[in-house]
């Protein structure tokens, strides 16, 4: 992932440093956490986002209620 001046552009590479997927988040966006088949993207507002790693299709999302200061850390099997 990297920074870009609306947001984040976030980047999925293979083995060999192919390009597997791309997306664009807004500028609220964390940096992801990668947990085996999993990103987890994180936004300041609340919203929680899990990717499929291998193409980028989103899998769940959850809205906290309360604003994050900080990306996702994964601990054990706890997020």
């Amino acid at each position: 992932a990297y920074s870009i001046d609306d947001g984040l552009d976030c980047l999925a590479l293979d083995g060999a440093a192919k390009l597997r997927w791309r997306t664009q988040l807004p500028a609220d966006a964390f940096p992801p956490a990668v947990d085996g088949d999993d990103v987890f993207i994180a936004f300041g507002r609340g919203k929680i986002l899990r990717l499929a790693a291998a193409d980028g299709r989103q899998a769940a999302s959850i809205e906290t209620g309360l604003a994050l200061a900080q990306p996702p850390v994964i601990d054990g099997d706890q997020l």
